[in-house]
């Protein structure tokens, strides 16, 4: 049974002594606010819009002026952000496996305009976070966060498939398609290797054999950095503050 959509009661900075103290706002909203992307579901057309809308509007928003003037003004105040601290960073967690019900071109499509847009962001690093499981393309989402700040929890999975789309049709469209399968196939190794200092023929090699490793494995494989809940990371206490 559906619970909705969970409200919480949040303080607006700004607010003048006539105003109430705080309003309820959706937790995706306050998520938001601080900076969180929350990646709960297959990279459908939605979901990555959503995602693009929100990178682009931390790249060129100052979050605190954002929320202190919304109240004052109409008008929203864009300040361009040099690189920030840890604490500044865009969080963004991920739990998303791959819907077989969805053409594999189209989720390697999202992943892609999720990825390049990440590489775009120029006011603050993305540390990325894996919180279940993390699959093509969202463990290429994952590797992709800033180096030393890509994370995931002691029993996350990670896994790396081959995600190519359902080809059907007449043999024009298929030979159009194939090619374009192709196209993709590659971008990908090449972005799975950069990332994680494996070789594009090892690369390939895991993605037709449908790899899936856990958080170690992960680790020494390349695709993160650090695994939460492990009081030597460096990551432990920040994560703790968090909760």
């Amino acid at each position: 049974m559906s619970i909705g959509i969970p409200s919480i009661p949040y303080e607006f900075p700004g607010l003048s002594e006539e105003e109430e103290d705080e309003e309820w706002i959706e937790i995706s909203d306050y998520l938001y606010l601080k900076k969180i992307i929350f990646l709960g579901h297959e990279l459908d057309d939605e979901i990555t819009n959503d995602i693009l809308a929100i990178l682009y509007f931390f790249d060129h928003t100052n979050i605190e002026t954002f929320t202190n003037n919304q109240n004052q003004t109409n008008e929203t105040t864009y300040n361009r952000n040099k690189k920030k601290s840890n604490s500044n960073d865009i969080w963004f967690y991920i739990n998303s496996q791959r819907d077989k019900s969805l053409n594999g071109f189209d989720t390697l499509s999202n992943g892609l305009a999720i990825y390049n847009s990440m590489e775009l962001i120029e006011s603050t690093e993305i540390t990325t976070y894996c919180v279940g499981i993390a699959a093509t393309p969202a463990s290429l989402l994952l590797a992709a966060g800033e180096p030393g700040k890509r994370l995931a929890v002691s029993y996350s999975r990670i896994v790396i498939n081959n995600a190519r789309s359902s080809i059907l049709g007449q043999a024009a469209a298929l030979d159009i398609q194939l090619k374009e399968d192709y196209i993709f196939y590659n971008i990908i190794t090449t972005i799975y290797a950069e990332c994680t200092g494996k070789t594009k023929n090892k690369i390939k090699q895991d993605m037709k054999s449908k790899l899936s490793l856990s958080a170690q494995e992960a680790k020494d494989y390349g695709f993160i950095d650090e695994i939460i809940l492990d009081s030597n990371s460096p990551f432990f206490s920040i994560t703790k503050k968090k909760k």
